[in-house]
């Protein structure tokens, strides 16, 4: 195998090679994209890859910020890059002195979007959406200009996100470690907030007693997608199980070993542009790179990889 280094600069140059597929991905996927372009400029010193990263920020935020002007984008799209770009600053990729005027149109889809889904019929669909907005306000609230008319709003919203969430956890697929992993860890956040403390507590009482079946389950889980190659979902079950199940953490450095192999065959194929799976492709070298250039160190990078894998749906 080759050091990680070098593979880490195969990767990076595969990216660039297919910058067209790049150009064509969901946002979620672009923010995962730009992490591990961020990551891998600032860990090995390669100023180019970002200016890369800064310039195709700029433009999935012109892409969104100009056409949500005239409504022609999907509100949680929107949702998602402000989240994200919340996140590389919690990173310490960048600073931005414009970062309220970025978000602020933002605050107000995220705002309407919960209204609207408080008001609903909730389904797991629906709680997939919830999921989103609530750290979507979670971390915005950590960045909120004090004086900013905003910052009460967003503290109210971010209450009616926890409530919403702990009443409704009866409403989602308790077999979805993405969704278990999720939820845990934005409720172990939310005790540390005085606005969501009272909600956090109560969603963990009702969450640890719905998942007690499934950690009786979960080896099989990890054992089937690692023998399916499924090694994304083996990645996110390793992180959340590795300290409860001894034999997935024995397991997890020979996992990062067949993730670099599997990055490896990947970038191998060389320029992927016409091809019908070349969307899932890329995802899934940038996953594999993003797993490997940390070892899933950083909470805000696997919460990222596992919200890239929720069944958000963009309907307006």
């Amino acid at each position: 195998m080759k050091a990680k280094k070098n593979l880490h600069e195969e990767a990076a140059h595969f990216i660039l090679l297919n910058s067209e597929v790049v150009s064509k991905l969901k946002i979620k996927d672009k923010a995962l994209l730009l992490y591990y372009l961020f990551h891998y400029a600032y860990k090995y010193r390669k100023q180019s890859y970002a200016s890369f990263a800064f310039e195709l920020l700029q433009e999935t935020l012109s892409y969104v910020i100009i056409p949500l002007e005239n409504k022609k984008i999907e509100p949680l799209s929107a949702v998602e890059i402000g989240w994200s770009l919340l996140l590389f600053i919690e990173e310490g990729f960048f600073e931005s002195d414009d970062l309220e005027d970025i978000l602020n149109p933002l605050d107000e889809i995220a705002i309407s979007k919960i209204n609207s889904l408080s008001r609903g019929k909730f389904s797991s669909d629906s709680m997939d959406e919830l999921l989103l907005i609530a750290f979507y306000f979670f971390y915005r609230i950590r960045h909120v200009d004090e004086k900013s008319e905003y910052t009460f709003i967003i503290k109210e919203h971010l209450s009616i996100a926890f409530f919403e969430l702990t009443y409704h956890i009866k409403d989602w697929n308790k077999r979805d470690v993405v969704w278990i992993m999720l939820m845990e860890f934005l409720f172990e956040k939310g005790l540390d907030r005085e606005e969501t403390v009272c909600t956090a507590k109560r969603g963990l009482l009702q969450l640890e007693s719905d998942i007690t079946p499934y950690k009786k389950e979960a080896l099989e889980l990890y054992s089937s997608a690692r023998k399916n190659q499924k090694l994304s979902r083996a990645l996110l079950l390793s992180h959340y199980f590795s300290e409860k199940i001894q034999e997935i953490n024995n397991d997890k450095q020979i996992l990062l070993k067949d993730i670099a192999n599997q990055l490896n065959n990947n970038i191998n194929q060389s320029n992927i542009i016409g091809d019908n799976n070349a969307h899932s492709i890329m995802k899934r070298i940038i996953i594999q790179a993003l797993a490997l250039i940390d070892e899933l160190e950083s909470k805000n990078l696997v919460v990222m990889i596992a919200v890239s894998n929720l069944n958000i749906r963009y309907n307006g």
